[in-house]
């Protein structure tokens, strides 16, 4: 086999390669600090979400309030995030746009105390290629 042939074998299969679809999440508080140590429960339905039945994932943000989560598929999803009396109940509950494939989708929300009535939340998004 020649070098060329070679070459041309790795680039084909690294292109085979799927990228994984990746949500990442950075919570902070009002005052914009980052929350370490927030429980983050990842749901597939709004439904699921409301009874607090079949999570998909649960997991912890790190010391700068950001958690990674991978191998997740082409849709919405909703979550709720909880750090003591602070959570995300009146604001931001879902993907602002199905995730999509190859990417990373990058989320800031705020949490806060609950209230009856109201939006508090607030979120940004971006998207960056998975490599």
């Amino acid at each position: 086999m020649s070098t060329h042939s070679i070459l041309r074998f790795i680039t084909e299969k690294i292109n085979h390669i799927t990228r994984d679809t990746m949500l990442e999440i950075n919570v902070v508080r009002d005052n914009g600090c980052c929350v370490d140590g927030a429980r983050i429960v990842l749901y597939d339905t709004i439904k699921d979400l409301g009874l607090n039945r079949n999570p998909i994932r649960t997991d912890y943000t790190n010391n700068k309030g950001q958690i990674l989560i991978g191998n997740l598929k082409h849709k919405d999803y909703f979550f709720f995030i909880q750090k003591g009396d602070l959570n995300n109940y009146n604001g931001v509950i879902k993907t602002w746009v199905p995730l999509l494939p190859g990417k990373r989708a990058v989320l800031l929300v705020k949490i806060t105390k609950s209230r009856a009535k109201g939006n508090t939340g607030s979120i940004g998004v971006s998207y960056k290629d998975c490599f």
